[in-house]
């Protein structure tokens, strides 16, 4: 065989094998890039999920506090309110009003009942009893003291005493279980 030859084909089986090396660390480099850019942007995702699952929560949990101070107010409305005069005269409007009100205060215990946590949607439920029953208790107020003239609070000023305190109690519980609740989203990834 010619030396040139055998060179030729030294030269180029090199040039072969450096090319095929060159393409295999090409091909590593770019698989380790792909795996940390996938990573990068798996982690991202999860990152802006649970950013928008904490706002989603954030502005459940907001709506249900503001539903419960509407309420919380046309409750405390009530209680300034003086019994009807008449048998035939209709429910007095902030009854009617704080009634309302409830439906408002359920559509946003729906949103928190599926957005969680048990602990909030306990205290929800709770709040919503305390207000049918302080309501119920206003309407039969008014129905026993038809024809006063004296407000309801003064009417029965311990009772009032005591639902204004479960309800103060019962907003801090609602501020409470919705901290833990944003506490656990931000925990969930």
């Amino acid at each position: 065989m010619n030396i040139t030859v055998a060179v030729g084909l030294i030269t180029s089986g090199s040039t072969l094998a450096g090319g095929l090396i060159a393409s295999m660390t090409a091909l590593k480099v770019q698989k380790r890039q792909t795996a940390r850019q996938d990573a990068f942007a798996v982690a991202e995702r999860t990152e802006r999920q649970i950013a928008q699952r904490r706002t989603v929560r954030r502005e459940a949990y907001v709506q249900l506090l503001n539903k419960f101070d509407q309420v919380n107010d046309l409750v405390q409305e009530c209680w300034k309110s003086t019994p009807p005069t008449e048998p035939d005269q209709p429910m007095d409007e902030t009854l009617r009003a704080a009634d309302r009100g409830m439906a408002t205060f359920d559509n946003a215990m729906n949103t928190v009942q599926l957005e969680g946590p048990s602990i909030l949607v306990e205290a929800a439920a709770w709040a919503n009893r305390t207000f049918q029953d302080e309501i119920i208790h206003i309407a039969q107020l008014c129905i026993d003291n038809m024809g006063s003239k004296t407000i309801m609070h003064q009417i029965e000023n311990n009772k009032y005493k005591g639902y204004s305190s479960t309800r103060l109690r019962i907003k801090s519980e609602l501020i409470d279980a919705a901290t833990v609740g944003l506490r656990q989203t931000d925990v969930e990834s």
